[in-house]
């Protein structure tokens, strides 16, 4: 299912350091052991992608997760590394 997101990194300064990601197909698992319970796509542009529970501020909503956070962290592409 695709899914149109609005990404919010601009509520979260990008460090200096960041650069835009760097291409498509990057993706965010939720696994249980072997299983995968949720994909998140990543799509190339933005320096910052948010993770946590808030709907409107996350740009990967987990909201179902109450391990996580509001704003529970942020991943950072750096050339073809991501930082978390």
């Amino acid at each position: 299912t695709a899914h149109t997101h609005t990404y919010m990194a601009g509520k979260f300064p990008a460090p200096s350091w960041a650069t835009e990601t760097p291409h498509a197909g990057l993706a965010l698992e939720v696994r249980r052991g072997e299983r995968t319970l949720r994909r998140h796509e990543l799509p190339p542009g933005p320096r910052c992608f948010v993770v946590g529970r808030q709907p409107g501020v996350a740009d990967v909503v987990v909201g179902d997760d109450e391990a996580a956070s509001r704003q529970h962290c942020a991943i950072v592409p750096r050339g073809e590394r991501l930082y978390l």
